[in-house]
């Protein structure tokens, strides 16, 4: 039980580590992306805003030639002319680098006016004019073709378009995203080895308290067999000398009851430490099923009781026997108890899945007004007032939870129509 407690600790916490670390890779790589995408937006601006600027056009190499200011005009008004001269050379060099890209003016008739392939490979010059004229000819004002992306602009005459590579970013966005994720898995696992240490220190406490109620349960029960055994000898005693009286029977039988609930905590606890009673053997779990029906029949047929078997015999399973034979008992017994009279009890076993699967169906006075899941827990019984006309101690379908989910299994309560209470178990079968 602590081991599965432990791991379900392991487990809520990696979730939100693994939850908050894809949280951040998204967020950083999708940043990045972010960046790239404005830098190359930004330069494939400025290369088109320097080819559709109007002259004086400045060749690689030579000085702007500058239209001198009116001599006439106000103070004022020369220095807002002059910062209005176009300086692009020097800042578009700067700002552009060594990075690859071409430009082409293509006129209104589709023919390509004027070009700049000077800042590409020769590779991709011989296919710079039948780039320009796709995208000419598609009429978009921006996209990818290839590693290059594009934007063209009208200028009355004609349309500029600038091409700008962007293989080397696309290059930066896949070796950030690399070493992210390598980053994010080393993360990953120092945080579950982290989780692993501490959630040792988080369960010890819980640990030590299950440890200390189980000792509890094993020493009271111990302690209560003594003097119930003496209470039994002397109510025989007590017998033999004043003969058989209905106070006798009562003191007996509650005696026994009492005896009877002690075995079954004391086995429930057992079953709380996930230790096996005996060793797991391969077995047909349909032969002990269709046995254990059998034997509940006499006692059902008291109370007009009719018992179904859809048992399939053949069907093996690697468990513990004892186990298996105390989880059909169980179920049985309390079919038998809770069935009402002239009603039926249902049995079912199936392989599914490399698993065993029991359904225990059966139809009742009223259905409980329990939910379906709390039928399993520890001394919860249908009949709420707890009376003992049905001889329940209602920790029952609590040994048969344990016993299920000791091994990895599943059990579940379901209620279906016309007051019938459906119980299904899902066996694994162990290595």
């Amino acid at each position: 039980m602590i081991r599965s407690l432990q791991k379900k600790f392991i487990r809520a916490a990696m979730l939100v580590v693994t939850i908050l670390l894809v949280f951040f890779l998204l967020a950083i790589n999708a940043a990045n992306f972010l960046s790239v995408s404005n830098e190359e937006g930004r330069l494939l601006t400025n290369i088109l805003e320097r080819e559709a600027a109007p002259e004086p056009r400045v060749e690689a190499g030579g000085i702007p030639e500058v239209p001198d200011p009116d001599p006439n005009a106000p103070k004022d008004g020369m220095d807002k002319q002059i910062e209005k001269l176009p300086i692009l050379i020097g800042p578009a060099k700067k700002i552009l680098g060594n990075r690859q890209y071409f430009t082409a003016t293509v006129s209104e008739d589709g023919s390509i006016r004027d070009k700049d392939i000077s800042h590409i490979s020769e590779e991709m010059q011989e296919r710079a004019e039948e780039l320009i004229l796709s995208v000419f000819a598609d009429g978009k004002t921006g996209g990818r073709v290839g590693t290059y992306l594009y934007r063209t602009r009208d200028i009355g005459d004609g349309t500029v378009i600038a091409f700008l590579n962007t293989a080397e970013h696309q290059a930066s966005l896949i070796r950030v995203a690399l070493i992210t994720l390598v980053l994010g898995i080393i993360t990953w696992f120092i945080m579950l080895a982290l989780v692993v240490y501490l959630s040792r220190q988080a369960i010890d406490p819980i640990a030590r308290n299950i440890e200390r109620q189980k000792q509890f349960v094993t020493d009271a029960g111990h302690e209560i067999k003594t003097p119930l055994a003496i209470i039994t000898a002397n109510v025989d005693v007590l017998e033999l000398h004043t003969g058989k009286s209905k106070w006798i029977d009562h003191i007996r039988s509650q005696t026994m009851r009492l005896n009877d609930l002690m075995q079954n905590l004391l086995t429930l606890s057992r079953l709380d430490e996930a230790n096996a009673i005996s060793e797991a053997i391969v077995f047909h779990p349909g032969e002990i099923l269709s046995k254990l029906a059998d034997d509940y029949a006499e006692p059902a047929e008291l109370h007009g009781i009719e018992i179904i078997k859809n048992i399939n015999v053949k069907a093996e399973l690697r468990f513990y026997r004892e186990n298996f034979e105390k989880l059909c008992t169980i179920f049985l017994d309390n079919a038998v108890k809770y069935t009402k009279d002239g009603g039926f009890i249902k049995v079912e076993l199936m392989p599914q899945n490399h698993d065993i699967v029991l359904i225990f169906r059966n139809n009742c006075e009223e259905l409980p007004e329990n939910d379906p899941q709390e039928l399993f827990e520890r001394f919860t019984r249908g009949d709420q007032a707890r009376t003992q006309k049905k001889g329940g101690y209602g920790i029952g379908l609590a040994m048969a939870r344990a016993i299920t989910e000791a091994e990895g299994g599943q059990v579940k309560a379901s209620y279906e129509d016309e007051n019938v209470i459906c119980f299904t178990v899902r066996l694994k079968n162990l290595k």
